[in-house]
Parts: C-alpha cells; structure tokens; sequence
C-alpha cells in the first residue's frame, strides 16, 4: 500500500497517512463542540461521494466503506465514537471520495483546521481505487498474508478520531505493530486493536504543542517547546530527548513582534517510495515559526544568525513522535545522512536547505538526539507578510536518506557541499563472511567518480565509500548500482547533482527619492558556464526589511520593486539577494549590494477656512511626499496669516497639523500660509489657503414680565443673527428704570437669563421698563430692545391676636401687618379696629422695634360674656392691596 504526502498551510491541516493505523493521539486538533450541547464533537456524520460500482480490489468501495464504519461502531462502547452514514445529498462532516493520483494507488486523509478545530464539511477520505498495476487485495495484509483492504479504510478513519502513526515515518501497509512493537500476526486486520480503542477513548484537547511571546524591540527571543505530550503517554520515554528550541539574539526585531514557536505532524515528505526530486527521504516532525508584527509586518535585521534545535529519536523503538533511526524490521535510517529542510510555499515543495551557502552551520549531534541549525535572520524576513504567501510561517524539519528492505546502496550527500560530493553507503542484511566483502558499484556519468568497490568488513553489516563530482553541464539524479545484482543488492541509490551559481546584485543607475520606488535587481548565472537562469525566486532583504520576491527573466535578472521607506533617511542603503535554491538543480546563494536614496519632495494642502471674529478657527493643512503621496507624520510646520507667524504645529499619523487661533479684528478675507521647512529626509514646501472672517448682523428678543412688588421674577433676552442662528457667549446688559441690574452671557440658544431679579418699590405699583443692551463686538454689530415689567402692589397679611379675659378688664387689641411674599412689616399703615362688626378706632402701625404692629386699649366693661370678634382692617395703597385680619377676644364672667 502506497501513500501520498499532501500537505496544505492556509488554515489547512493534511494529514498523510500510512495504512495500517499504528495508534498514537494527536492533540494538536480536535472536532468543534456540538453546538447543541457545548460538549465535545463523537459523532461523525459521514457521506459516500464516489460513484456507485467503485471497485476496491475484490469489493466495491461501499463494501469495503461501510465494513470499516462498522468495524469502529461495533466498539464506540469503547471509543465514545460513532459514525452515521448520511445520504449523499445531504450535510457531513467528512465526505468518501475517490482520486487519481500521480503516482498512482494510495488514500489519504485531508481536512481544513482552524486554530486547532476541525472544520466540519471540509474533512475527505480519498482513495485511489483502480491504478494500473496496483493490486488493491494486498492492501492491509497482516503477516499471515490476509488480504483485506477494509484494513486500510478503518486506518484512514482512525485519523478522524485524532489518531496518528505511532511508529514515526517509518510505518508501511504490510505490517502491523502495537506501541510497543509487538506483532500482531494472529489479529484479524480489520478488528480494532485495544490499543486503538484506549487511544480513541482519550479526552484530551490541548492545543497543539507551543510557545509563544511578545518580544519589544532589541530584546531577544527564547522559545521552548516539548517534543513529547505533556500528560504520561502508556509507553516509555527516551531518557534524554531534548525540547524544540528556538533563539533569536538581542536586536534582531527593529519593532515590537510575537513569536510562536510550534511542534507540527508532517509524517512523510515526500513520501519515501514516491520521491522524484532532489529531496531522497522522509520528514520527520517539524517546526512552525509563525511573525506577527504590532500594527506593521515584522521588521528584521538580515546581519545576525538564529539558533533552532530540532530533536530526533536515536534508536528507539515505536515512540513515534520524531523518527527512529534503528527499527530491525525496516531499512535503516543513517543518522549521518539527515539534513535540514524548509517549505517553500512558491513551488509547493520541501527544500533542502543548504547553511554553508546561507553562510552559517548545521550540527548533528548523534549521542544527545538533537541537530542544531543556525540560519541567518534575513531568513526570517523571507517568509514575512507581503514577500510570500505564507501568512508569515516558516516550516522546517529534518529529512533523511533511507534505505529499503534488506541490502541496499545509498548516497549521503556532503554535508558541507550539499549535492557537490557524497559518501556511498552499503547496508546488508546479515554480517559480512570471513575476509569481508567487495561489492562493485557503478556509475555511468562521467562528472560522477564513485568507488568501484566498498568493502564491507569481516562480520559487519555496512561498508562506506567516497564519492567525488566536477562540474555538471546539468543537474540531474545520478544512479548508483550495484554491480553484481546476484549478490543480493536489489535496491539502487540515486545521487542528486546541483548545480553551482553565482548571484550578483546591482544598484539602480539613479537616485530614489524616500517613497519612490527602488527598482532593485539581482543576476542569477550558472557558474562556469555563466548561463542565466530565468524563472527563478529570489528574496531581496533592503534595509533589514521583510521586502519581497521577484522571478528571474531571460537575461537571468530578477528586479523587485522596493518601496523606499522614510527610516534610514538618504543615503546609501544597503540589500541582500538571496537565492534559495531549487530542489535537485541550483545551490543556494547569496549577494549583497546598495542603491542610493535621496530626500523626497513635498506638499503642504492647506483648507480654506471661514470663521467669525472674534471666535476661534482650526487652521489646518496637511503634508505629504509627493513621490508616492504617503502623508507625513511628526513633522513641524508653521502658521501664518496675512505673513503674520501665529505658532508651529506638529503633523500627526495622518500628516494633518491642526493649529488653534481665534480671528482678531481685520479685513473680511486673509491669506493663511503653512510652511514646512524640511529636515535630512524631506524637502521645504509650503501652501496657501484663504480665510473669510466675517461679521454679523444681529436682532434680540426681550422678554415681558409681571410680578408684586418684593417678588422674584426673571429678566430674560435672545441674541440672534439676523438669519435666526443663535449668538453664543455674548454679554447682556439688564437695566430696569435706568438703573443697571446685571450682565449676564447667552447660551448656546442664544439666550441671556437672570432668574433672580427682586421687583423693588421704587414709586409703586405701575409700568417700568427693561433694557436689554448688546454692546456688539468684532464679529457681530450691537443690538438692543426693551421690555416692559408690571409691577403689582404686595398682597396684605394682617395677623391679630386672639385672647381670654374677664369682662370688665381692658383688652389690648394687637395686629401685626406684613406684605408677601417678602413679609415686609408695613410701617405707619392706618389700620380700622372693630369688634363684633362695630368700628371702635382707628390704629397706626408703629416703626422700628414696633414695625408693622398696631394696638389699641379697649374696656370690656358692660359687655356681656362669650366670644367676641375683633377685626382689623387697611384699605390698601399703591404699595399693598387692600386686606383685612381677625381674631377671638372671650369675656368670661
């Protein structure tokens, strides 16, 4: 059973699968919660999108389809999983499908991830069913050689569950092993094994495997992330396998960046019996370096170097987190021939990443299980929004030369020289007789030298040999042979030959201006020949900035079109050409260059502004460079009117300058006048503008009121412009009969109020007039208007005292007389007193200690006994109304 590698990076996790399943969970995803009961997503609806009739070796797909569905239903007591087959027409989570693929035979399953949840509807299974010489009945086969292909859909479900291979990359269709590497010959291969089902049944969520930090400016970067699940897995644990490790130096971010450092699934890339490029191996799991900048794409320095520790595993056995280099049962994995590669997103393929030609290092360290790869930072701008389509993710991971079952040649490539010179490898099954062993190697190139012979010694099992290149007219794949095909060498080797290039970078023939547009250029030739090569990537890092990728032309030039940024000023600026290489033909390479930058010119758009005088005005103008018409921000400029200089004012992110000023006395119109008078990276300009200071035609409003003497009542006015807009903040004068009384300022609705005018007596009772006064001022023309106050006479109160005597005693009769609503006493009023409706005497109210009383002796003698009213009575004046008060005088005998 073949398998594909498909791997997808926009949101989109593709998991590559190998049949069987070798259970391992993967808690890097999970399956959102039903959104009906907030728990977790254990029932997968599944749909059938093939035709009907699809064969599967002896079975049509539906057969075998609905076998390996209830295979995983028969034990979802166990599992907590389900799987309902819904009709075709309808809505699924996952949906059974057929391909054609090149090569051809396989099934992988593929599905869409967001931040860690599957979403529904875009999983698929996909099998490639009827392949030329593929034989589907093989598919699955345990070591007793059963036949069933129900074994490879059950496994390709598994993953639906968040199953992953167990036995690392190395896992392959015809064998089945449990975590800790037992056989399972006598298991029928479509049962679900105990160890399937106790991973199945496993709750556990946690986000996929991660570091991640902001980091300022100029400090540096220390991520670590585990390389084994945190909880206690069923199976042991190597002893020393280190963490991911990433290390990014102090100063190497010029602005504020998080950083987030991932451990990512990749299980096989390419796969490794499908491989037709230079990368000859397998992926094991890699890493994720994710930028994200604050408010701007990150901005890196190209001139420092990363430090990223990638582990493996050294020799054990089933762990299956990253490969293992010792599995008897399999060909082996030669720790010497791992080597570092990176996704390149444009051509969709892994590279192989060459440090010499980056000029820095890769470190193997077989006895801790860590590889040790230092990149320079320029790396990082590579994948930065705006130079790839890569959402600012670099993906890296560790590749190896393999070997098949049994004897095999293989070739590692120098480590130094990438594909330029290798070591020949021979494996053997068993250990070599007494005497060792020759074996003859062939090579038909003439630019490849390989060894005619590798010997392998007396009871060992591998022998090594040195291979050497020149200079190839072409890159190509090299096969090495064996050339004695009895002796039981049924596997070749192939050797990838590069080709070496040079890269040259080159200024632009003139000046930009800061904000223009670079035209930055680099040549890409093949070395010795000096043969341009077109259609290549190559990445230009101006500034230490995240630039962008430009392709090559016929001529072998790529130019990229370099927004020239204010930072760095003018001058000479440097960039750096940087050539990846391309899979199986070129050497990565590198060139560095400058280009000359000079001041921009600029523009001051200043806006007409029309105003009131005597009221303030924002005047405000904006700068901008007139190369890429960007605005300017931080600048000084400064206001003038008529050339007269109001202040400076600082532009904003906008390049707006706002400048406050409030239009003294003068003509109608006026010159307003910014200037800019340039610094090191912008040049002077100025612009103009008109102002329009206006003044106003005015109208008021006044207000009549009537109120009693000694009562409160309000004065009230409204300024307005002769087209009815209301006057703010303008003084009004009050003066009643001439006499001033208050100034009070209008609201924003024009209004002038003095609630708290006393009405005094003045004459009395009769009409007076309110003045209402604007005295006018720059920007609006005096106005003024009368009223009229009516002033009433007080209303009267007469208190009199009420008392209890012997007839025959002499009643004091007492009557105190105040106005309202003041409660003035009345001083000197003339009061009538009468008792009984009888009018006795006439009676003064007195003054100082006596105001407004008045009192009258009366002898009760011959009256009869009982109540007796007393009354006093005022006829009123101009001052208070008439009114009258009474009381209770009781004779008693």
């Amino acid at each position: 059973m073949k398998c594909f590698s498909r791997l997808c990076f926009n949101l989109c996790m593709i998991l590559t699968v190998l049949c069987p399943a070798y259970a391992g969970l993967d808690e890097s995803w999970d399956w959102p919660n039903d959104p009906a009961t907030g728990q977790p997503r254990r029932k997968i609806r599944i749909k059938y999108g093939f035709p009907a009739g699809t064969k599967l070796g002896d079975k049509t797909l539906k057969e075998v389809m609905d076998e390996a569905v209830a295979n995983w239903n028969g034990v979802k007591a166990d599992t907590g999983w389900e799987f309902e087959v819904v009709d075709a027409s309808a809505e699924a989570d996952v949906t059974v499908e057929t391909t054609n693929d090149d090569p051809a035979g396989g099934a992988y399953t593929e599905w869409q991830n967001e931040n860690g949840r599957v979403k529904p509807g875009t999983a698929k299974v996909k099998f490639d069913p009827t392949p030329p010489g593929y034989d589907w009945d093989k598919a699955g086969k345990n070591k007793d050689d059963t036949k069933n292909p129900v074994s490879c859909a059950k496994h390709e479900l598994s993953h639906l569950l968040r199953l992953d291979h167990q036995g690392g990359t190395r896992s392959v269709s015809l064998k089945l092993k449990d975590p800790q590497g037992k056989d399972t010959k006598d298991d029928d291969v479509t049962t679900v094994s105990a160890d399937d089902k106790a991973e199945a049944k496993k709750t556990s969520t946690l986000a996929v495997k991660k570091d991640d930090a902001n980091h300022p400016a100029g400090h540096d970067c220390e991520l670590r992330v585990p390389t084994w699940p945190q909880e206690t897995p069923e199976y042991p644990l190597p002893p020393d396998i280190p963490d991911i490790y990433l290390w990014i130096p102090d100063g190497a971010f010029l602005n504020p960046v998080n950083v987030t450092l991932r451990r990512r699934v990749f299980n096989s890339c390419p796969d490794p019996f499908l491989v037709n490029s230079g990368l000859r191996g397998r992926l094991i799991k890699g890493v994720e370096i994710t930028l994200q900048g604050s408010g701007e794409m990150p901005r890196i320095r190209p001139d420092l170097q990363l430090c990223l520790g990638i582990p493996y595993e050294g020799g054990e056995l089933g762990y299956g987190h990253f490969f293992d280099v010792g599995d008897p049962d399999y060909g082996p994995l030669e720790e010497l021939g791992i080597y570092p590669v990176v996704y390149d997103p444009l051509s969709e393929m892994w590279v192989r990443l060459e440090p010499s030609a980056l000029g820095t290092i890769w470190q193997l360290l077989p006895g801790t299980n860590r590889t040790w790869l230092y990149l320079p930072t320029h790396f990082l701008n590579m994948f930065g929004p705006g130079s790839l389509p890569f959402e600012g993710k670099i993906l890296l991971g560790l590749a190896a030369t393999y070997a098949l079952f049994g004897d095999a040649i293989m070739v590692v490539p120098d480590t130094i020289r990438g594909g330029m010179n290798g070591t020949v490898i021979v494996n053997k099954a068993l250990p070599a007789g007494p005497g060792g062993m020759d074996i003859g190697i062939v090579c038909t190139d003439p630019h490849v030298t390989a060894p005619a012979t590798v010997n392998v010694p007396e009871g060992a099992k591998r022998g090594v040999g040195t291979l050497t290149t020149t200079l190839p007219p072409t890159p190509r794949h090299v096969p090495i042979q064996g050339s004695d095909p009895p002796s039981g060498y049924h596997a070749d080797s192939f050797f990838d030959v590069f080709i070496e290039v040079d890269l040259t970078g080159f200024p632009p023939p003139i000046q930009t201006p800061i904000g223009g547009t670079a035209p930055l250029k680099a040549q890409l030739l093949e070395m010795g020949t000096g043969a341009p090569i077109r259609d290549q990537p190559v990445l230009f890092s101006p500034d230490g900035d995240p630039g962008g990728v430009a392709f090559t032309d016929a001529a072998g030039i790529a130019t990229f079109a370099y927004p020239t940024p204010e930072r760095g000023g003018p001058g000479t600026r440097g960039f750096r050409a940087t050539y990846l290489g391309l899979p199986f033909q070129y050497h990565n390479v590198m060139a560095d260059s400058t280009f000359d930058v000079s001041a921009a010119p600029t523009s001051l758009y200043v806006l007409d502004r029309t105003g009131t005088i005597g009221e303030p005005v924002i005047l405000r103008a904006y700068l901008r460079r007139t190369t890429d018409l960007a605005w300017i921000a931080g600048r000084t400029v400064g206001g003038h009117i008529d050339a007269t200089y109001i202040g400076p004012c600082v532009t904003n992110s906008s390049g707006r300058a706002d400048l406050p000023w409030t239009i003294d006395a003068g003509p109608a119109s006026r010159t307003i006048l910014f200037d800019f008078g340039g610094d090191s990276s912008y040049l002077p300009c100025s612009g103009t503008a008109t102002l329009t200071a206006l003044t106003h035609g005015t109208k008021m409003a006044t207000f009549d009121r009537t109120a009693r003497l000694g009562a409160r009542t309000e004065l009230k006015a409204r300024l307005l412009r002769t087209d009815n807009t209301p006057i703010y903040n303008k003084p009004i004068e009050f003066w009643v009969e001439g006499t001033f009384v208050i100034t009070r300022p209008t609201d924003v609705n024009g209004y002038a109020r003095y609630p708290y005018y006393d009405v005094p007596d003045l004459g009395g009772a009769g009409v007076r007039t309110i003045l209402c006064d604007f005295l006018g001022d720059g920007g609006y023309l005096p106005v003024s208007r009368s009223a009229v106050l009516t002033a009433l006479p007080a209303l009267p109160y007469l208190w009199v005292m009420s008392k209890t005597l012997p007839v025959g005693a002499i009643f004091k009769a007492y009557c105190y007389f105040q106005r309202l609503p003041d409660l003035l006493p009345q001083e000197l009023k003339l009061l009538a007193l009468s008792i009984d409706g009888t009018w006795i005497a006439d009676a003064t109210t007195g003054t100082g200690g006596d105001a407004g009383v008045a009192r009258h002796p009366y002898d009760t003698t011959g009256m009869p006994g009982g109540a007796h009213t007393i009354r006093f009575d005022w006829a009123g004046d101009a001052f208070v109304d008439p009114g009258f008060g009474t009381g209770t005088m009781t004779l008693t005998p």
